[in-house]
């Protein structure tokens, strides 16, 4: 499954393109949480869908345990791989 997200240029005046980055312990999975709106990158109902939405709507939650997918890691997303991507629990490729 893949999903693709549209991306602006780089504008470091604008909020809504200002986010945070939680890792954990061992920098193998990250939650992005939107520093306007307050709520972190998901997958909106544990969508498995090719090309499923992706929003900032929930608000957040805590990382899942390690080895953990479905809708408990539907806002995991693996930190930025050597080809460049960000992936989600679901193995969704972000590029």
């Amino acid at each position: 499954m893949l999903t693709w997200v549209g991306l602006d240029s780089c504008d470091a005046d604008k909020t809504e393109q200002q986010w945070g980055l939680t890792y954990d312990s061992n920098h193998t999975m990250m939650s992005v949480k939107s520093l306007s709106a307050g709520g972190c990158w998901e997958i909106p109902g544990c969508d498995t869908s090719e090309h499923a939405k992706i929003d900032t709507e929930f608000g957040c939650k805590a990382l899942p345990k390690p080895g953990q997918g479905g809708c408990p890691a539907n806002m995991a997303w693996t930190p930025v791989q050597a080809d460049g991507t960000i992936r989600e629990s679901y193995t969704l490729a972000l590029t």
